[in-house]
């Protein structure tokens, strides 16, 4: 296999709900915003790419992952 690009990475940002709305206006007043950035790096080899199913299942199981750690779906 010829790994051209190494890795991707999985990335969430997260909004605190103490801080000030994440709108425009927000921003614009100068009113502060807590975010929380999670970076998970995956080696391209550890993703199953040559078969469409499998990729489609490893898929749906980093997002529901993403979804149980980061409660970003109610």
């Amino acid at each position: 296999m010829c790994v051209v690009v190494p890795a991707v990475y999985n990335f969430v940002l997260a909004f605190s709900k103490d801080s000030a709305p994440t709108k425009l206006r927000s921003i614009l007043n100068r009113q502060p915003c807590r975010a929380h950035v999670y970076l998970k790096r995956i080696s391209m080899l550890d993703i199953p790419y040559e078969n469409e199913e499998q990729s489609g299942q490893w898929i749906h199981q980093i997002f529901r992952e993403k979804v149980k750690k980061h409660s970003i779906v109610n």
